[in-house]
Parts: C-alpha cells; sequence; structure tokens
C-alpha cells in the first residue's frame, strides 16, 4: 500500500497537539450554534467496469489503487468529501427541512507538475447549512468565519466577495469558451492576463472584451457600480451585483472587498463565493460559498452555503513556535519520588523521567530537575 504513503507528510510535534486543541476548539465553538458533527468516509470499492469508463473521461486514476490481482473491485480515495456529505444530510433531512453540520477530516488529492503526479494531503474543518436558499444563511455563515478568526486571535484579515454567475453569464454564448470554463477561471483566479489574452483570441469578440475587463474589477462596494454600467445588457449579472450588494449591506462589516474574478475553486460553487485572507499569507484561509450545483443530484436538498478552513494553515498564524516548560526526574523505583511526581502532574506540571535531552523536535524544554537532597527529593531551577 506504498501507493497511498509516497509524497504525503507526517505531522509533527508540536503541530499534532496544536492541531488537535484547535480542532477541539472549533467543533465546541460550532455546537454552540447548533451544528451536528459527521465524520465522512474517505474511501470506497468502485467496480472495475466503472472504472475503465472513468479513464475513458480523463478522471484522475492515481487516485485509485486495485486491491487483489485478479480482483474486479479497486479502492478509491475520495478527492472531495462534498458528494458524502450530501449523502448524509440527504439522509438527515428526511425529518427536518434544515439541517446545519460540521465535519472534519483529512483530505487527499493530487496535482500534476510535468509528467508526475504529487500527492498532497491536508486537514479540514468544514461546515454547511442545507436545505432552503435564503440570503440570511450566507450571513449567518460568514458571521460565523470572522466570530471564530476572532475568537482563535487571527485579526488583519480581508473577506474577498465573488459571483459565480459573472463567469458563466459571459462565457454563455460562445461554445469554445464554456469548455474552457474551468481553466478559464483558473486564469481570472491567478489573473494571468497574458495566457488570459492567448486563450480568449478565438472567442467571440464580445465574450473576449467582457473577460479581459473582470480582473480588474477589484476594490470596495463601490467596484459594484462599475461593473453594473459594464454589465448592462447581462441581467443574471446584475442580479448577482445586487445579490453582493445586499450581503454586504446587511452584515456592516469593514473588512469586505469585491474580487470579480475570485473563482478560487469555482468548480465547486453556483452562487456567492467568499475567500478570506490574512494580510500575512498568500493564500485563503477560509473558503466558502453556496454549493447549488451539487443540489441537482440530491434532490431534497435545494440549497447549499458553507466554508472550510485548513488547519494547517491557520496553525501557521496563531501558535508561536515555543516550547513548554518541563521538570526532569531520574529514574528511580523510590516510593518517595514517585509520590513527588505524581502530586506534580496532579497540579498540571509536566514531569518527564529517564530521558537524558530532549529532540529538537519535542515540545518541551527543561528549566527544573527533581534531586535528591538531605533525605528530600526538591525541584532545582536550571
Amino acid at each position: 500500500m506504498n501507493f497511498f504513503l509516497e509524497n504525503t507528510s507526517n505531522i509533527l510535534p508540536p503541530q499534532a497537539r496544536n492541531i488537535e486543541k484547535l480542532r477541539y476548539k472549533l467543533l465546541s465553538f460550532f455546537q454552540k450554534f447548533g451544528y451536528i458533527m459527521i465524520t465522512p468516509s474517505l474511501f470506497k470499492y468502485i467496480n472495475f467496469f466503472f472504472f475503465k469508463k472513468k479513464i475513458k473521461e480523463n478522471i484522475n486514476y492515481n487516485l485509485y489503487k486495485k486491491l487483489k490481482k485478479f480482483s474486479n473491485f479497486f479502492l478509491k480515495i475520495k478527492k472531495k468529501k462534498i458528494f458524502e456529505i450530501f449523502k448524509i444530510a440527504t439522509y438527515l433531512l428526511k425529518k427536518n427541512s434544515i439541517i446545519k453540520i460540521c465535519y472534519i477530516n483529512n483530505i487527499l488529492y493530487t496535482t500534476k507538475t510535468l509528467n508526475t503526479y504529487i500527492k498532497k494531503e491536508f486537514n479540514e474543518i468544514g461546515i454547511g447549512i442545507y436545505g432552503k436558499n435564503n440570503l440570511k444563511f450566507d450571513i449567518e455563515i460568514q458571521e460565523l468565519a470572522l466570530l471564530i478568526l476572532k475568537k482563535i486571535g487571527i485579526l488583519n484579515i480581508k473577506v474577498s466577495l465573488c459571483h459565480t454567475e459573472i463567469l458563466k453569464s459571459i462565457i454563455k454564448k460562445d461554445l469554445m469558451a464554456k469548455k474552457q470554463e474551468n481553466y478559464l477561471s483558473y486564469l481570472l483566479f491567478t489573473k494571468n492576463i497574458f495566457k488570459l489574452k492567448i486563450l480568449t483570441k478565438n472567442f467571440l469578440p464580445e465574450v473576449k472584451k467582457n473577460l479581459l475587463k473582470v480582473p480588474y474589477l477589484y476594490g470596495n462596494i463601490n467596484i459594484l457600480k462599475k461593473a453594473k454600467k459594464i454589465f448592462l445588457f447581462f441581467p443574471k449579472i446584475i442580479k448577482a451585483l445586487e445579490e453582493l450588494e445586499n450581503l454586504i449591506k446587511l452584515i456592516k462589516n469593514k473588512n469586505y472587498i469585491i474580487d470579480l474574478s475570485d473563482f478560487n475553486n469555482y468548480y465547486m460553487y453556483n452562487g456567492i463565493i467568499f475567500n478570506i485572507y490574512h494580510l500575512n499569507y498568500s493564500n485563503s484561509i477560509i473558503e466558502g460559498g453556496r454549493y447549488n450545483f451539487f443540489t441537482k443530484f440530491y434532490k431534497r436538498i435545494k440549497s447549499t452555503v458553507g466554508f472550510t478552513i485548513n488547519l494547517k494553515r491557520i496553525l501557521n498564524l496563531i501558535f508561536k513556535k515555543k516550547k513548554k516548560k518541563a521538570i526532569y526526574a531520574p529514574w528511580c523505583n523510590n516510593l518517595l519520588l514517585k509520590k513527588k511526581i505524581l502530586k506534580l502532574r496532579n497540579i498540571g506540571e509536566i514531569v518527564i523521567q529517564n530521558i537524558s535531552h530532549i529532540n529538537k523536535y519535542y515540545e518541551y524544554k527543561f528549566n527544573r530537575i527533581i534531586k535528591f537532597k538531605k533525605g528530600f527529593w526538591d525541584i532545582l531551577y536550571f
């Protein structure tokens, strides 16, 4: 099973403990707002004939592993848990019109670099409101995301707002552009104007003109007025811009910016997209939006809105690499020493025995030592 382990990373101390602390803190916080916890599965079995069909459709078969030499089944690592979460939400919605879910799991995916595939993994925690389409749920989700960051001490943030309808409406009448929809969203997200000009060379003139204007529609709420003038003859875009404007007015937060080309994970969303960035970090720390696209597979769910947090990225911002202070104790089968150690541990002290030195990956730093002196075990400072 080395296939699953190549190019993935272990979590070392103190990051492993800090992730668990952050995980517990966030889940406890979600519980106060009525979110129930689920754990979606990581693997699933897939039939060989279905697998062959998927390869023809250019599905990344690096996420598959055949179980046995003569077996007709493959073990698939689920690249995205969103479908599994929707299945669970559909089941839970039997008794409720709306359900609030939080989840946490490991994500494993592959990225292609030149001729090789690199497997990456990260810890993710997310929440979602499943059931009905209402702007108040978008407000709740975004306010909750801001509250979480404030609670764990992350300041200096910016919330970027976008809407998928902008790209969809622009390329609607151009079949060539529609085939390149996902790649177009990536070029707009990265603001790669040079490649965007090359790609749109054979597009319809009007489509090309409008696409090249999108990366420059960036700024405060006033940029929406400018966008309305540009896309005056696109009723669906005007409606989307009004939706963004209403959202900002209702939330009343100064950290919001409009970036109409911020199509991060565009294929996942079908409506408002929001990404939260820290001023000292290039990648988004929270990604979220409306997942209406998936509702066509799950009829009971009319609409969904939620967000995900990459725990490792958050850790880089909030936890300082300070080692905890610990007491060194010699290994000795002495009843008085054992009682002394037990007493110290009961009051919250960290006591480590039988280690002459601490490895650099350890979380602890010795600042005291227990020594036998004049018939008693005393604590001495270094």
